[in-house]
This record gives C-alpha cells, structure tokens and sequence, in this order.
C-alpha cells in the first residue's frame, strides 16, 4: 500500500509541475519516491531473477544446434520406412487401376456377349419358328 501511495504522489507530482522550470524539482520528487519504493527487499530477488535468467540463456546460447546422433538415427529410420509405404502404396495404386481397367474391359465384353447371345436366341427363333 504505501508503494502505492509513493507511485501516486510521483504522478500527482509530475503532472502538477509540468512547467519548464521546476524540472530539477520532479527529478527530485521522482529520485526519493523511487528510492522509497525500491528496498533492498524488493531489488534483491529482481535482481537473483535477472541473474538466473542471464544464465539459462547463456546456457541455451552454449546448447549445440544439432540433433543428437541416436534421434537423428530415429529419424532416418522413420523417412525410410515412409518411403517405402509411398512405394507400396504407388505399386498398389497401379495395380488397382490396372484391375479397374481389366474390369471395365471385362464388363463390356459380358455386355456384348449378352447382346450378341440375345440376338442369337432371337434368330433362332425366328428360324425355328418359321418366319425367317
């Protein structure tokens, strides 16, 4: 509360003497209000935080920027086997239109088959019959 207190009177101040020459005046104000709100209490562990971030990116800065051998390995491994399922998959997909083909070919010749047999029947029918 009384940090609060402190940041409000920097403002009050500040906002009130916004003439040109009661600058050294805020500069002032401003100096022993901070000084106020910042202790020891306060500054050290901004401080150790600082000093612990400063070392974890150091660390991170110092870290190689490659990947282990054993996960580079993994990796590898894994491409492989994706290759290898798109080749299948290709040799598959091949084969299914090829069969697709064959079946459509087949297909057409039932149907011709079908019409010729049916043409067939008719004629002998109607030689049978006595009309032709």
């Amino acid at each position: 509360m009384v940090h609060l207190i402190a940041l409000r009177n920097f403002f009050v101040v500040r906002s009130a003497n916004n003439e040109p020459g009661s600058h050294q005046k805020i500069q002032l104000v401003e100096s022993s209000s901070l000084q106020q709100l910042i202790t020891p209490a306060i500054k050290e562990p901004i401080w150790q935080r600082l000093r612990d971030l400063e070392a974890v990116v150091t660390e991170m800065a110092n870290k190689p920027r490659t990947i282990p051998p054993e996960k580079e390995d993994i990796l590898q491994e894994s491409l492989s086997r994706i290759k290898g399922i798109e080749y299948d998959l290709q040799k598959t997909r091949k084969a299914l239109l090829a069969t697709a083909s064959k079946q459509a070919e087949l297909a057409e010749s039932l149907e011709n088959l079908k019409d010729n047999n049916f043409d067939m029947e008719c004629m002998f029918y109607l030689i049978s019959s006595g009309i032709v």
